[in-house]
Protein backbone atom coordinates (compact mmCIF):
# COMPACT_ATOMS: atom_id res chain seq x y z
CA UNK A 1 0.00 0.00 0.00
CA UNK A 2 1.63 3.40 -1.02
CA UNK A 3 2.10 5.72 2.36
CA UNK A 4 0.18 8.52 1.20
CA UNK A 5 -2.67 6.13 1.05
CA UNK A 6 -2.17 5.23 4.26
CA UNK A 7 -2.09 8.56 5.76
CA UNK A 8 -5.19 9.60 3.88
CA UNK A 9 -7.36 6.97 5.11
CA UNK A 10 -6.08 7.88 8.70
CA UNK A 11 -7.13 11.19 8.06
CA UNK A 12 -10.69 9.91 6.80
CA UNK A 13 -10.80 7.74 9.67
CA UNK A 14 -9.80 10.40 12.31
CA UNK A 15 -13.03 12.87 10.54
CA UNK A 16 -15.00 9.97 10.33
CA UNK A 17 -15.17 8.35 14.04
CA UNK A 18 -14.18 11.57 15.87
CA UNK A 19 -15.73 14.43 14.49
CA UNK A 20 -18.85 12.13 13.64
CA UNK A 21 -18.37 13.53 9.75
CA UNK A 22 -20.49 11.55 7.40
CA UNK A 23 -19.04 9.44 4.22
CA UNK A 24 -21.46 11.24 2.04
CA UNK A 25 -20.09 14.73 3.31
CA UNK A 26 -16.00 13.52 3.21
CA UNK A 27 -16.88 11.95 -0.51
CA UNK A 28 -18.85 15.34 -1.29
CA UNK A 29 -16.00 17.34 -0.02
CA UNK A 30 -13.41 15.07 -1.67
CA UNK A 31 -14.65 15.04 -4.78
CA UNK A 32 -15.32 11.25 -5.26
CA UNK A 33 -18.23 8.95 -5.36
CA UNK A 34 -19.54 7.44 -1.78
CA UNK A 35 -19.21 3.97 -3.09
CA UNK A 36 -15.91 4.88 -4.21
CA UNK A 37 -14.79 6.11 -0.92
CA UNK A 38 -16.19 3.53 0.99
CA UNK A 39 -13.97 0.92 -0.35
CA UNK A 40 -10.77 3.45 -0.38
CA UNK A 41 -12.07 3.40 3.56
CA UNK A 42 -12.94 -0.34 4.04
CA UNK A 43 -9.58 -1.23 1.88
CA UNK A 44 -11.45 -2.56 -0.62
CA UNK A 45 -10.17 -1.37 -3.45
CA UNK A 46 -8.52 -3.19 -6.17
CA UNK A 47 -7.27 0.23 -7.64
CA UNK A 48 -7.76 3.63 -7.99
CA UNK A 49 -8.39 6.05 -10.87
CA UNK A 50 -6.40 8.52 -11.27
CA UNK A 51 -8.43 11.06 -11.17
CA UNK A 52 -9.49 9.27 -7.83
CA UNK A 53 -6.31 9.49 -5.75
CA UNK A 54 -5.45 13.27 -7.29
CA UNK A 55 -8.60 14.23 -5.45
CA UNK A 56 -7.69 12.43 -2.27
CA UNK A 57 -3.89 13.74 -2.66
CA UNK A 58 -5.58 17.32 -2.73
CA UNK A 59 -8.18 17.15 -0.25
CA UNK A 60 -5.18 15.42 1.93
CA UNK A 61 -2.85 18.42 1.24
CA UNK A 62 -5.68 21.03 2.48
CA UNK A 63 -6.41 18.89 5.49
CA UNK A 64 -2.52 19.04 6.53
CA UNK A 65 -2.93 22.75 5.75
CA UNK A 66 -6.23 23.61 8.06
CA UNK A 67 -4.55 21.40 10.61
CA UNK A 68 -1.90 24.13 10.76
CA UNK A 69 -4.19 26.88 10.98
Amino acid sequence: VDESEHFIREKIVFLHTKKSITMRELSEEIGISQPTLSRFYNQKTKRLSGVAKEKLNRWYKRQVIIDKM
